[in-house]
């Protein structure tokens, strides 16, 4: 997402760089990045800088704009709602967490429940 500059920080911004000030500098004033100032400030570099983005897009094709990936419309069908029915109770839920035989130590220190560590499962299968 590029960062928006108003026409009175443009304007700002193009006096700051004539005055000798960097990229940098003026773009912590304004808290964007030193592009967002250069783009602002050199409509020339912004045209060239697009062209470039757009010669390298064409010719790798594995660089591509990632926006036209995602769906335009959430899929608010019951289907993708997932599974209904009724939610599990808490005693329901306790059943399925091993009873905790950890002594103090263990508990404090956080040593995962028995059967829950990776050398536990490991060793199971």
């Amino acid at each position: 997402m590029r960062a928006k500059l108003t026409p009175e920080q443009k304007i700002k911004a193009i006096a700051l760089r004539r005055a000798g000030h960097t990229f940098t500098e003026i773009g912590e004033v304004f808290n964007v990045g030193k592009d967002a100032i250069r783009r602002a400030t050199d409509p020339e570099w912004a045209r060239r800088r697009c062209e470039q983005i757009n010669r390298s897009r064409s010719a790798n094709p594995r660089i591509r704009d990632r926006s036209k990936d995602r769906p335009r419309v959430r899929d608010r069908s019951k289907e993708a709602r997932g599974p209904k029915g009724p939610l599990p109770t808490e005693a329901e839920i306790r059943r399925l967490i091993p009873e905790d035989t950890r002594d103090l130590t263990g508990r404090i220190f956080g040593d995962p429940l028995p059967g829950r560590s990776a050398l536990d499962r490991a060793m199971h299968q």
